[in-house]
């Protein structure tokens, strides 16, 4: 057990930094809105900032994690986070919250490849399912960070004092992590004898299909995250301390399903944990805002942790494995899902703010609910074309 700690640490810490940066800003987000005086139609669009940066950060991380190595792009990814986040709690306007979300994403696009990369790798070189151990330090972050959050909201501490005490705390315990992981941790893509690693990642169906099911996850992890908050303030009545509770409440619950995940995903195949999951995951954000209920919105809340817990570490070891079937070391290929999927936060922002401007969160988070429901079908045809492709050809005779 301790051997196991000491070995998966190091790299569990970089994701536990991209949960505690998420989880710190976005449950003090109506203090923000607040300060920046805008309404929830432009706000849906000013938070698509984060996912522009991500995008254009996740498209090349693959190929920097390939030239320079996973452990160098961790370092500079965990830089520019630890020191963007001060400004977002002291922006004034809606176009400077919207450019300093731009450099987040773009370090949180940069750090998610890589951190991922490392965690492929990692999962190669012990030859078990650790992915979804990793990726439950994302919700051990953000529920760290979230509580951290109300506190500060409750105490009345400034966006802006509380997240500069975030990026020093950040900054310092990644860098020290830093220290600890391999430098021969991720290897050299093969290459053939023209130097080629592979079919480039978007000739290959499955991984098209493993970026629906990262797309649909992140568009409903996004929402349940970003707007859980005000839907409780706005629908629900709570206070704004108590509302930070419910990202609380839904990384809580994907954390602890993660930390399973190993026993799961030994248990079960991909497909069918993709599909029970994620049928679990669209009846929680159902729940949670058709019935009116504060209690029952919690509820729900962390029935779709559970249930959105395994899609995006599922998908990516996926497209990991396929992409070292491809000849190559994975980096492309889970550069390439991510990025398909960071633009379901670029397309999720907007929905939702559109859809609450002309109705209500409440409607919004039900296409969002029907959304994750897809994640299943998806995931199945994926595993699917990918079994297809690991039957051996036909022997002559």
């Amino acid at each position: 057990m301790r051997q196991d700690i000491r070995r998966l640490a190091p790299v569990s810490a970089f994701f536990a930094l991209s949960g505690f940066a998420h989880g710190s800003w976005t449950p003090r987000l109506p203090g923000i809105v607040e300060q920046i005086g805008a309404d929830v139609g432009i706000l849906g669009i000013t938070l698509t900032g984060s996912s522009i940066g991500m995008i254009i950060a996740a498209s090349l991380a693959g190929r920097l994690c390939m030239a320079f190595g996973a452990r160098r792009m961790l370092a500079a990814s965990t830089l520019l986070v630890c020191l963007t986040l001060p400004l977002l709690g002291s922006v004034t306007t809606v176009v400077a919250f919207g450019i300093a979300l731009v450099v987040l994403g773009l370090g949180i696009g940069l750090l998610d490849v890589a951190m991922n990369v490392a965690a492929a790798a990692m999962e190669q070189r012990l030859d078990r399912p650790v992915m979804s151990i990793f990726h439950a330090a994302l919700p051990i972050g953000g529920v760290l960070a979230s509580l951290a959050a109300a506190l500060a909201a409750g105490l009345k501490i400034s966006p802006q004092a509380h997240l500069l005490v975030v990026g020093v705390v950040g900054l310092a315990a990644t860098l020290t992590a830093l220290r600890a992981i391999p430098k021969d941790l991720t290897g050299q893509p093969k290459q053939d004898e023209a130097g080629r690693t592979g079919r480039a990642p978007f000739r290959l169906p499955a991984l098209w299909l493993l970026a629906g099911v990262a797309l649909c996850s992140v568009i409903a992890e996004g929402t349940a995250g970003k707007w859980s908050a005000l839907f409780l303030v706005g629908d629900r009545g709570v206070s704004e301390g108590a509302a930070a509770l419910a990202y609380t409440v839904f990384a809580a619950s994907m954390m602890v399903a993660r930390l399973f995940g190993e026993q799961v995903r030994n248990r079960w195949s991909a497909a069918r944990i993709l599909v029970c999951t994620s049928v679990v995951g669209a009846f929680g954000l159902l729940s949670a805002v058709l019935v009116p209920s504060a209690l029952v919105s919690y509820l729900g809340f962390a029935l779709a942790g559970v249930g959105l817990a395994y899609a995006f570490p599922v998908a990516l070891a996926m497209a990991g494995k396929a992409g070292r079937d491809n000849g190559g070391d994975g980096a492309r290929e889970i550069g390439f899902v991510t990025t398909v999927a960071y633009c379901g936060s670029f397309a999720g922002s907007p929905l939702v703010g559109g859809i609450a401007q002309v109705s209500s969160l409440a409607v919004a988070f039900v296409v969002v609910g029907l959304l994750a429901a897809l994640i299943g079908p998806l995931g199945a045809s994926a595993q699917a074309v990918l079994g297809k492709k690991k039957q051996p050809e036909p022997t002559a005779r």
